[in-house]
C-alpha cells in the first residue's frame, strides 16, 4: 500500500493511501494550530468594527467578507468524506477548458446549461432535453436519487450518476448544478457550449422571495408586503434566521440568486472588481446567455449559435409562465433601487449579459428578425396543436385532437423537468450503451470515439421507455 503525507502542526497527516487499483483521499482532516488559523485568514474578511472576533454575530447576508453559502472552509470538498476513485483512474492533469463557441458548421450536440432559479430556465431545459431525448444523446443526471447535483454545493463529479452513463462522458448537462467551470471542464465532452439565463433584478428578487417561502423562513407571514419590509433592514431578518437555525439552502438565493448560482462567492458580493472580473470570465466561457424578458430572441440566437432548426428550440409558454409574474407592477423608483442595490451582483451580471445579447442582435441583421416572426408563428401553431384553445395552468392537459404527427412532440413538450428526470433514468437503464468512449476522468481529457446517438427517431415513433409515462395530466 502507497501512503502519502503532508505536514501539520509539526505532525504527519495521512492525505492519501493506494489500494490496488485506486486511491482513497481523506479529507476528514483536523485542520487545527496554524493551518487552521492560515485558512482562517484567507476565508475572512474581518470587517471593519470596534467588535472582538468574539462578539462579532454570525454571518448574514450584509456583512462584507462573511460567506453564508460557502461554509467555515471554502476551499475545502468533500469535507469529511473519502473518496474512492474508479479502477483505472488516472492523476487528473490540467485538461480541456471549454470556451465560448463563436461559430458552427454543424449542429452543436455538446451543451451544459447553467440552470439559474426562476429565470425561465425551465424553458431551456425541456428544449435540451427533447434534443437529447430524440437524438439518443447521453444526458448527466444527479447521483443518489435526486433532483439537484447537490445544489447549492458546488458541482463535483461524484454528484452525477456515473453508473447511468457507463463510464461515457455526458453530452448534456441540464439540472440544477452549481457552476464550479473546472469540474464541468472535466465531465463534459470537448467543444461544449456552455449556456445560461438571467432575468432582471427586479422580477427575480419579488418572484424568488414568493416562491421559495422567504416570509415563513424569515418569520415574517405577518407582514402585508413582506419582501418589501425585508428591504428596510436584510440584516435583521437573515441574522435571526442564522440565529435560530432557520437558515435554509434556499436562503442562498436572497441576494444575487443569479449570481449564487453562477458561482461567486457571496464573500465577493461587495467587491467590484471581482465581480467584474466574474462577468468577463463567464462571458469568455458562454457561448449565449439568454434573457427571460427577451426569451423568444434569445432562443432564435441560440439556434443560430449551435446550428440548430427552429424546432429544436420551440416551446410550450406555459413552462415560462410556471416561473412566476410580478406581482407589483407600480413598484416605486425607491423600491426598485433599493432592489437594485441589494442585488448589486445580480444588475452588474444582469446589465452586461442584457447588453452583450441586444449587441450580438444587431450584427445578424434584419434577416433575425425575420426568423423571430417565424419562430413566433411556428410557437403558437405549436401550443394549438398540443393544448388546444383552453389553457389552465393548474391543470396543463394534452389536446386530445392534436395531430398524430405532433402528438409525440406535445407530449415531450409537456413533460415537466422533473418528469423528464425520471424518464431519463428508465430509458438510460433500459438501453446502456457499451460503445467505447473516453471515460470521466481520463487523462488527456479527449474522446476516443465521441458517442453522437442514433439518427433522429421521428415524431410518431415511440421509445420503449415510454410505455409508463412518469404522470398521465
Amino acid at each position: 500500500m502507497i501512503t502519502e503525507y503532508f505536514e501539520n502542526s509539526g505532525r504527519k497527516v495521512l492525505k492519501r493511501f493506494r489500494i490496488a487499483d485506486g486511491w482513497v483521499w481523506k479529507d476528514d482532516i483536523d485542520y487545527s494550530g496554524p493551518v487552521r488559523n492560515m485558512m482562517s485568514t484567507n476565508v475572512i474578511d474581518k470587517p471593519e468594527s470596534n467588535q472582538s472576533n468574539d462578539e462579532l454575530p454570525p454571518s448574514v447576508a450584509q456583512d462584507t467578507g462573511l460567506d453564508y453559502g460557502q461554509g467555515r472552509y471554502l476551499e475545502l470538498e468533500g469535507v469529511e468524506d473519502y473518496i474512492l476513485w474508479q479502477k483505472g483512474y488516472l492523476e487528473p492533469t490540467k485538461k480541456q477548458v471549454n470556451r465560448k463557441i463563436r461559430n458552427c458548421k454543424k449542429a452543436i450536440q455538446n451543451v451544459l446549461f447553467l440552470k439559474t432559479h426562476y429565470t425561465g430556465s425551465d424553458v431551456v431545459a425541456n428544449i435540451l432535453n427533447r434534443f437529447a431525448d430524440l437524438r439518443s444523446l447521453r444526458i448527466a443526471l444527479p447521483s443518489g436519487g435526486l433532483s439537484t447535483f447537490f445544489w447549492p454545493s458546488r458541482l463535483h463529479w461524484k454528484y452525477v450518476d456515473i453508473l447511468l452513463l457507463d463510464g461515457t462522458l455526458p453530452n448534456i448537462l441540464c439540472k440544477h448544478a452549481r457552476f464550479n467551470g473546472d469540474v464541468m471542464d472535466e465531465i463534459m465532452q470537448p467543444q461544449t457550449a456552455f449556456i445560461t439565463i438571467l432575468r432582471d433584478p427586479v422580477s427575480h428578487f419579488e418572484v424568488t422571495f414568493r416562491n421559495l417561502d422567504f416570509q415563513e423562513i424569515l418569520e415574517m407571514e405577518d407582514q402585508s408586503y413582506p419582501f418589501l419590509k425585508f428591504l428596510e433592514n436584510p440584516r435583521k431578518y437573515i441574522g435571526r434566521a442564522i440565529q435560530r437555525k432557520s437558515f435554509k439552502d434556499s436562503l442562498n438565493l436572497i441576494k444575487n440568486g443569479m449570481f449564487f448560482d453562477l458561482g461567486l462567492r457571496t464573500t465577493d458580493y461587495h467587491k467590484p472588481e471581482m465581480v467584474r472580473d466574474a462577468i468577463l470570465d463567464i462571458d469568455d466561457k458562454f457561448t449565449l446567455v439568454l434573457i427571460y424578458e427577451y426569451l423568444d430572441e434569445s432562443l432564435v440566437m441560440l439556434k443560430r449559435k449551435l446550428c440548430w432548426e427552429l424546432d429544436d428550440v420551440v416551446y410550450l409558454k406555459f413552462h415560462y409562465q410556471l416561473h412566476g409574474e410580478s406581482t407589483h407592477q407600480n413598484i416605486s423608483g425607491k423600491i426598485t433601487e433599493q432592489i437594485y442595490r441589494w442585488n448589486n451582483a445580480d444588475t452588474m451580471l444582469y446589465q452586461y449579459f442584457n447588453d452583450t445579447l441586444w449587441n450580438e442582435i444587431r450584427l445578424e441583421g434584419k434577416e433575425f428578425y425575420e426568423e423571430v416572426r417565424d419562430f413566433r408563428t411556428k410557437h403558437e401553431e405549436m401550443e394549438r396543436d398540443c393544448l388546444g384553445k383552453s389553457l389552465n395552468l393548474e391543470n396543463i392537459q394534452l389536446n386530445q385532437a392534436v395531430p398524430s404527427l405532433n402528438r409525440y412532440l406535445c407530449e415531450k413538450m409537456l413533460y415537466r423537468d422533473i418528469e423528464y428526470l425520471h424518464y431519463f433514468r428508465r430509458k438510460m437503464k433500459n438501453n446502456k450503451r457499451r460503445t467505447p468512449t473516453n471515460s470521466i476522468g481520463s487523462a488527456n481529457g479527449t474522446s476516443a470515439v465521441l458517442l453522437q446517438g442514433s439518427a433522429v427517431k421521428t415524431l410518431a415513433q415511440r421509445n420503449e421507455t415510454d410505455t409508463g409515462l412518469v404522470s398521465k395530466r
